[in-house]
Formats: structure tokens, sequence, C-alpha cells
């Protein structure tokens, strides 16, 4: 089963029109990244995974991703910050924010 279409089986590359094949995954758990990773993977995306926002932007010159999954809270930089940074350079990224808290201190997200 394909987490794109859970009707049909499994393939190992998404369909070429898809143009968002390409993900960043940006965690402080690196067994978060690595788990993401995997399952990505087997759906047939191209998945690149970091643990700090430094390492993630070290990226953002070299490769372009059409989607970029975030943590709210890293060790080195906000994920809201990170995503603003993303969206300087490439406007039509999508971007994923998540957190493992259970509530926002607003000061902490902005």
């Amino acid at each position: 089963m394909s987490i794109l279409n859970p009707e049909s089986p499994a393939s190992p590359k998404p369909p070429e029109h898809f143009l968002l094949s390409k993900v960043l995954i940006v965690d402080d758990d690196p067994s978060v990244v690595q788990a993401v990773l995997l399952r990505l993977r087997e759906e047939g995306f191209e998945a690149k995974g970091c643990t700090t926002g430094a390492e993630a932007l070290s990226f953002i010159d070299k490769e372009k991703f059409g989607i970029i999954v975030i943590d709210l809270r890293l060790p080195d930089i906000p994920g809201t910050q990170l995503v603003k940074l993303f969206l300087e350079k490439t406007r039509s990224i999508k971007a994923i924010i998540h957190t493992g808290f259970g509530s926002l201190d607003r000061k902490s997200v902005v």
C-alpha cells in the first residue's frame, strides 16, 4: 500500500509529474529523522535528513527541495525561522512544521 494512494500497491518511484518528490527532514531527534527517511524512501521519494538548523542551511544553496519537514524546536534555530530562510531562496517550497511538545509557548515559536 502506498501513502500517496492507499488503494494501489507501493511503487518504487513517485509518478514523473509529481514535482514534490525531493524532501528534507530536519529534527533534533536522529531516530525520528531515520524513521521518516526510511518510510519516504520506501515510497520512492528522494529524501535527506539532518538534526540541526545549521546542517539544514548547508543544503540551501546546494540542493533544491520541494518539501521541508521541520521540527518547531531545534537546538540552534527556531523551526519557523528556518522555514523563512528556505522560503527566501525557494518561494515554491512546501513546509511542514511539527513538534513533539503538547503545547506551544508563543515566545519559542516566533
